[in-house]
């Protein structure tokens, strides 16, 4: 991961179709070849590959990606939007941030109650539906930041998504997992989260970089050379909106036998 990654970040400088580039995806790949091959084998595999056969966990762990991926690069493209564009200190930064946070506060008190009455699939769908109405709320954003109109709603939805996503997925990561199992299932949403945010920061980082943001003046170009970067954001969290919502199917039921 941490090669894909260092890839990933590096390959605007050293070239999409690089040799050192090409390389390093080639070396990613051969890694994860090799580990599932030896998982595979073992008598006692690091991750039992029989674990993501759950539903719950896979559609987790991929709400974890996209959850944190998004998360953290919209945290840092608003950080530059607002600093390096429109010219805020740190501290004004900081609190324009702050109703996030303290949507996140309100809602860990009463997290318990919600999964209990909606449970966490429905509750990991409403959060992923506030993220991308954040996400398409902020692409409004212009060259003045409307703080009022565009950076408060953002934040709110944020923070209520996030709130309400992190709780719902991280009691769905072990949600039918064996006892045995819990340990692990956990540990696989952890680093999934972890990997989510290394990953889809450093794709954004990249999308910023080749749209050439930093070397850039005028200030209407710099935000349009932010906009791919926001519109993959926007993407990311409708890929997890999406598979949030694909738990909410029922199983289908048996056809009942007709009456003779």
């Amino acid at each position: 991961m941490l090669m894909l990654v260092y890839t990933v970040t590096s390959a605007q400088q050293a070239g999409w179709a690089s040799a050192r580039t090409l390389g390093s995806f080639a070396l990613v790949a051969a890694g994860l070849a090799a580990f599932a091959v030896i998982e595979s084998r073992s008598r006692d595999p690091l991750v039992p590959f029989g674990i993501f056969r759950s539903g719950s966990l896979r559609r987790a762990n991929i709400g974890a990606v996209t959850l944190f991926g998004s998360y953290v690069s919209f945290q840092f493209l608003a950080t530059q939007y607002l600093q390096s564009l429109a010219g805020w200190s740190a501290i004004g930064t900081a609190l324009a941030f702050l109703p996030a946070g303290a949507m996140v506060a309100v809602l860990s008190v009463g997290m318990g109650g919600l999964l209990s009455r909606l449970g966490p699939a429905r509750l990991a769908a409403v959060a992923f539906d506030c993220l991308v109405l954040a996400y398409a709320v902020f692409l409004r954003a212009g060259v003045s930041p409307d703080y009022p109109a565009v950076m408060l709603p953002t934040m709110l939805l944020v923070g209520l998504a996030f709130g309400l996503g992190f709780s719902a997925l991280s009691v769905a990561a072990t949600d039918g997992i064996p006892d045995a199992e819990q340990g692990l299932a956990a540990s696989l949403f952890q680093t999934s989260f972890q990997v989510g945010g290394a990953l889809v920061l450093a794709v954004v980082t990249a999308v910023v970089d080749a749209g050439g943001a930093s070397a850039i003046t005028s200030p209407a170009v710099v935000l349009a050379a932010y906009r791919p970067a926001l519109f993959l954001i926007t993407g990311v969290a409708a890929v997890g909106a999406l598979v949030a919502l694909s738990g909410l199917r029922r199983p289908r039921r048996p056809a009942a036998i007709g009456a003779r």
